[in-house]
């Protein structure tokens, strides 16, 4: 079984990345076990999540290995994971759409 958590594999300088971009761009890997949820909440990013291995469920969708999701900025995304399983979270810098 897979321990659970993130490593930060690329990220800018200084950010203690195995890998340095030149942009503020970030590529995690998470590890989940099956009984997991992952929660996404920054205000300020936008999120992309590509399934590496595994099933999970995001918000009544079903989402499985080589499938994945774009989260905007502002947005609280969960995956209750189904079966041990790993993503990729790629997060960008974002802005939040204004209202007017």
């Amino acid at each position: 079984m897979p321990q659970s958590g993130d490593v930060l594999l690329a990220g800018p300088a200084g950010s203690g990345a195995i890998l340095n971009r030149r942009s503020n761009t970030t590529v995690r890997l998470i590890r989940a076990t099956e009984v997991d949820t992952t929660a996404l909440a920054n205000p300020d990013t936008l999120r992309f999540v590509h399934l590496t291995d595994g099933l999970s469920h995001v918000e009544g969708e079903r989402v499985s290995a080589g499938g994945g999701l774009q989260t905007p900025a502002g947005a609280v995304t969960s995956f209750d994971w189904a079966t041990d399983g790993a993503a990729l979270l790629f997060t960008m810098p974002g802005r939040r759409a204004q209202v007017q």
